[in-house]
C-alpha cells in the first residue's frame, strides 16, 4: 500500500493494515473479524455461538447465566455493521437498561480499537454514538446503523411499524411481558430490503433470540 490508507468495498478507509482481501476473509470468518476489527479474542463456546449466528437466519440461544450472550450480540452486530454497507440493526432487551449494557460495548471498542473507531461516523472529533431517550444509536461510515431500543416501543403500534431492520437481536426475551409482541411484531421488523436475502446465508437478514432457559411451567417453554 506504500503507506497509503486502503479504501475497500464500502468506499472509505478501514485502516492501513486492513486490505480488501482481508475484508473478504472476515466476511466468511467472523471470529477473525472480532480479532481484527474489535481487538478481542473470544473463548471457544462463544466462537461456536458466533459461527452459528453468522450463517443462520434465525437462532434461539438458551445458554445459561454468564455465558456472554449479550457480549456476543454486541460483537456480531458490530462486525456485521462494519463489513456490510447500509445495514440496519435493531437491538431489544427485556429492559432498556440491559440494552444500554450492550451499547456500552460499542463505546468501549470505540476507544480500545482504532479500526472500530475509524469505522464509526464522527461528530466534532468524537465517535457518533447517540444516547437518546427513545434509542441509543451507533452510526457507521458505510451507512450502517445499530439502534438499541426500549422494549416498551412495542406497545406503540405506530412507532414500531416504522422500524425496519436487516438484523434483529432480542436479548432476555423470556422476561418480556407479552410474547405476542415478539412473534407478531419483532419478527416482522426484520424485513428491510436486502438483495442477498434469498441467496446468501451470511449476508441475508438475520433474527436472533437469547435468554436463560425457563422451566416447563413458563409460557416461554411452550412457545419454543
Amino acid at each position: 500500500t506504500d503507506g497509503k490508507p486502503m479504501y475497500v468495498q464500502n468506499g472509505w478507509k478501514y485502516d492501513s493494515k486492513v486490505t480488501a482481501m482481508m475484508v473478504e476473509d472476515m466476511i466468511f470468518d467472523p471470529v477473525l473479524a472480532c480479532k481484527v476489527l474489535l481487538g478481542i479474542r473470544v473463548p471457544p463456546h462463544q466462537e461456536l455461538r458466533i459461527l452459528k449466528m453468522w450463517t443462520t437466519h434465525f437462532t434461539v440461544d438458551d445458554s445459561g447465566f454468564s455465558t456472554g450472550k449479550s457480549f456476543t450480540y454486541a460483537a456480531v452486530s458490530a462486525i456485521r455493521s462494519i463489513l456490510f454497507a447500509g445495514r440496519i440493526t435493531g437491538v431489544l432487551s427485556g429492559t432498556f437498561r440491559q440494552g444500554k449494557l450492550i451499547f456500552q460495548y460499542y463505546e468501549r471498542w470505540a476507544y480500545s480499537s482504532k479500526i472500530f473507531r475509524c469505522s464509526l461516523q464522527s461528530h466534532q472529533g468524537r465517535p457518533r454514538l447517540i444516547h437518546g431517550q427513545e434509542a441509543h444509536v451507533a452510526n457507521f461510515r458505510g451507512g450502517s446503523e445499530i439502534r438499541v431500543l426500549p422494549p416498551n416501543l412495542m406497545q406503540d403500534a405506530e412507532r414500531i411499524k416504522s422500524e425496519r431492520w436487516n438484523d434483529g437481536y432480542v436479548d432476555e426475551w423470556v422476561i418480556f411481558p407479552n410474547y405476542d409482541a415478539i412473534t407478531k411484531t419483532v419478527y416482522g421488523r426484520c424485513t428491510q430490503y436486502n438483495p442477498f436475502n434469498q441467496v446468501c446465508h451470511v449476508r441475508g437478514n438475520h433474527l436472533h433470540l437469547a435468554s436463560v432457559p425457563q422451566y416447563q411451567h413458563s409460557p416461554s417453554y411452550s412457545l419454543i
